[in-house]
């Protein structure tokens, strides 16, 4: 058995396992991040939460710089290939995140071979328990509804049209990337004592595109 640390009220998900997914509220994100050291909370959560939700779409300018074409991958072959290698602070994401059957920490999870259909498959290594495609659908459709995601996909009409849809990837990764839909939620309202202990307590899924509404604030007041 592997115990991590687990913040937030779990989403379960039955398929053929059990999955939860965590969603920490703010004040918990803050905390955890400053016991593991980690700079800009709002900003880890995020981007690492963009990674484990890619398609070959959305990284195709990285995946032809490995020599892979991003139309001829499926979504759940990018997931397996992103878990297998995955960094440390990648792996801190998953551990906070997402739990199989209550007793696996997701870290056990490699790429197998299917006998079957000698197809790759995530399989933990010292349970053999697969974590399928079917369930990374499932698993995936929860990310999506509850983040509010539009997780793009796509095939090139030719070959032209594929070189040019890499180069345009390949020129928007050059540029600093600066998401408009992660705001940092604190020093937008850090003169608001009151205001802030509210949105500290807000699961982070919430505060995407969050905004307060000031005159609504003062109804209730």
């Amino acid at each position: 058995m592997i115990i991590v640390k687990r913040i937030g009220n779990p989403i379960t998900i039955n398929a053929t396992n059990k999955y939860d997914i965590f969603i920490p509220t703010l004040q918990e994100l803050i905390n955890y991040c400053n016991e593991e050291d980690i700079k800009d909370p709002e900003y880890w959560y995020f981007k690492n939460l963009a990674i484990i939700t890619a398609t070959p779409f959305s990284m195709m300018a990285m995946l032809d710089e490995v020599g892979i074409a991003f139309d001829e991958i499926s979504e759940y072959e990018l997931f397996t290939m992103i878990c297998h290698f995955r960094s440390r602070e990648l792996q801190k994401y998953l551990d906070l995140t997402l739990r199989v059957n209550d007793i696996i920490g997701f870290p056990n999870f490699r790429i197998y071979s299917n006998a079957e259909n000698n197809k790759a498959v995530l399989c933990c290594s010292t349970t053999r328990l697969e974590f399928p495609e079917n369930d990374y659908q499932l698993v995936m459709e929860a990310f999506e509804r509850e983040f509010g995601l539009r997780r793009e996909n796509g095939k090139p009409a030719n070959e032209f049209t594929k070189r040019y849809m890499i180069q345009r990837d390949r020129a928007r990764l050059r540029r600093k990337f600066v998401s408009p839909n992660i705001p940092n939620f604190v020093s937008r309202i850090k003169d608001m004592e009151e205001k802030i202990n509210k949105v500290y307590q807000l699961p982070v899924n919430k505060l995407i595109g969050f905004k307060w509404d000031e005159e609504k604030d003062k109804d209730h007041e």
